[in-house]
């Protein structure tokens, strides 16, 4: 506790960020259109009441919607034998199916932690990737997480500058130096 204490009294993550020289983004909106046309958009809302992290995922037949805090994910099939003119903003235009991911999948073999126990599952897929198991479903390719890396770069471009980011001509301008 005195060795945190003493850190924070001395470092930046112990100031107030806007008694910093430290450029912190308490609102941010990133659009990214991906070649097939789809379309994602991430908002950061710094400061809110109650703070969380979800996802929203529309698609042709329904939706599915992630909450982390809760360990909840709704997939919600659109109801097609509702007239949607009939009962317009009603419950009865989808049907849900609820998963409690933290009964259903984890079933209490992580040991939550930072992010939500994130950093544990990938070091446990590290280990096991050493151990030469290259089953886990969170092992992404590498050429994915670069990507992924650019898209959050040329995202810190846009912000700075103002401007559009190509993610393509930004990941460009890395690549043939």
């Amino acid at each position: 506790v005195e060795e945190k204490t003493d850190y924070l009294k001395h470092s930046e993550f112990g100031k107030c960020v806007y008694k910093t020289d430290m450029d912190i983004v308490d609102r941010q909106c990133v659009s990214v259109e991906f070649a097939n046309g789809s379309i994602g958009t991430l908002n950061m809302i710094g400061g809110a009441s109650k703070a969380g992290r979800h996802i929203h995922i529309v698609c042709e037949y329904g939706e599915i919607l992630g909450y982390l805090e809760s360990g909840e994910v709704i997939y919600r099939e659109f109801n097609k034998s509702v007239s949607e003119s009939k009962y317009i903003n009603d419950d009865m235009t989808h049907i849900d199916t609820v998963i409690d991911v933290n009964k259903e999948v984890v079933k209490g073999t992580v040991s939550f932690g930072g992010h939500s126990g994130g950093d544990y599952g990938i070091m446990h897929d590290v280990v096991n990737y050493f151990k030469g198991n290259i089953s886990s479903l969170s092992l992404t390719p590498i050429d994915d997480s670069v990507a992924g890396h650019f898209v959050v770069y040329a995202a810190e471009e846009s912000r700075i500058n103002n401007k559009t980011v190509k993610v393509d001509e930004y990941k460009k301008t890395f690549t043939d130096r």
